[in-house]
Parts: C-alpha cells; structure tokens; sequence
C-alpha cells in the first residue's frame, strides 16, 4: 500500500508536501491544461480535439505497459467519435512532443511494438481518478503501473549515462519487461513483479529468455534481476538477483 500510495502521489516537485488527494487535484488540473491549451500552443500542430485529447490519456493510463497497438486505442475511445488509428498516432505524438508521455522501445524487431508510459505514471491515476485505496483493490492494473514506476526511474538513470531503456519480446512468446544497454554495449534484464509473491515466476521467465540470448553477438549480459515494490535484497538460484525498487533508488 505504502508503494502505491507513493505511484498515485507522483513526485513533482510542487506536490511533495501534500497529501495524496491534493496531489491528484493538481494533476487533473493539469491534464485538464494539457488539454485544452497545452497542445493548441505547439508549432506546426494541426488543431487538436481537447475532447479527443482527454479519451487518449485515460485510454493510456487503461493500458500502461502494454505493447502500443493503435487500433486498441481508437477501438478504447469510440466515445469521442470514430477515431482512426493514424489519428491515435498524431495525438501520441503531439504529447510526445510537450513531454507528457515516452515510448519504451522493443530491442528485437520481431513483433517491435513500443510501449508508451506517462513520464509520471501518477499521470494514469489521473486520468482515470483513481486513489491508492482503488488502486490497491485491482492488482493487475496496480502491477501495470507499478512496471511503468520503475522504467520512470530506470529511464532517469539511463539518461545520465547515455543508455536506453527498452523491453523484449520475441515470436516464440518470451518476454522481458525492461532490457537496459549502456553505449559500451553492456546490458542487463530486469522483470518487474509488484508481490514478493511473483518473485519465482519473474526469476524463470528471465532464465527462459537468456537460455536462448546469443553470448557471442550479443555479449552475456551484465545481470538479470526481478526488481519488487518491497521484497528482499537477495542472489537466487540461476544466479538472478532480486530488490526492491526502494533498493534500487537508494
């Protein structure tokens, strides 16, 4: 609860000191000003629909973390009108461009759809006006979120050294949350889990995938870990590491 709590708080700067629901008061009035005035104010932008603007952030916050597919999205916001997917892309990309939303991309061009977070996902509990209480009672939505918390802060870290932040997932269905890679070509693989629970299930799927990782063109990587909201600090078998995100952030 205390790590929900933190992800439907944010951490922008000005809301530090407040509590959750004013935290979250401020971040409608936001995306509210996204909406209407933000966007309209970009170069060369066609005219967006601020209806059309307000669908798109709560269709996004509904599947954050999952493969980017833009006929999802149109279909997810027919309450606005018949919306095509090459509308989707336009909007995506004027967000893009004010810096509200980033694309995680694939490291295998294989099935190399990206992946679009919130730069803060506190932006998603916005959007769809859900507290941490709410939060807490759909673990799935609640384990979407908290992946794209941690690919917020791995994102913060690569970009002081130059790396990218990308995921995997390839035709034989093997997947990995986040694959991060410095300029000098060292990597590592991380699976996000939000329970201690999934710990043995995120630790296998990522022995899967690097029974089949080609050491000679690729390099071995330089660590694979399952990264949680509050478990432990430990080595596991198959030499996989696991830490909290507090751990990582430290």
């Amino acid at each position: 609860p205390t790590m929900l709590s933190a992800l439907v708080h944010g951490g922008w700067p000005a809301d530090l000191d407040v509590v959750e629901k004013d935290a979250q008061r401020n971040l409608r009035a936001y995306l509210e000003d996204v909406a209407v005035s933000d966007i309209a104010r970009l170069d060369d932008e066609p005219r967006r629909n601020p209806r059309t603007v307000t669908a798109l952030l709560r269709s996004l916050a509904r599947n954050l973390s999952s493969e980017l597919k833009l006929t999802t999205i149109a279909a997810d916001m027919r309450g606005v009108g018949d919306i095509q997917p090459r509308t989707v892309s336009g909007y995506i990309g004027s967000l893009e461009r004010i810096f509200l939303v980033e694309e995680q991309d694939s490291k295998t061009a294989i099935r190399s759809a990206s992946k679009v977070h919130f730069v803060d996902p506190a932006l998603a509990a916005a959007a769809l006006g859900v507290s941490s209480r709410q939060l807490l009672a759909d673990l799935n939505t609640a384990g979407l979120w908290f992946e794209s918390m941690v690919v917020q802060h791995l994102r913060t870290y690569m970009q002081e050294l130059g790396g990218h932040v990308m995921h995997y997932r390839d035709k034989a269905g093997r997947e990995v949350d986040v694959v991060v890679e410095l300029p000098d070509g060292r990597w590592g693989v991380i699976e996000v889990k939000l329970g201690q629970p999934a710990i043995p299930a995120g630790a296998k799927s990522l022995m899967r995938f690097l029974e089949v990782v080609d050491d000679e063109r690729m390099g071995a990587p330089s660590f694979a870990a399952v990264v949680t909201a509050d478990g432990p600090t430990m080595t596991l078998e198959g030499g996989v590491t696991t830490f909290s995100l507090a751990a990582l952030t430290a």
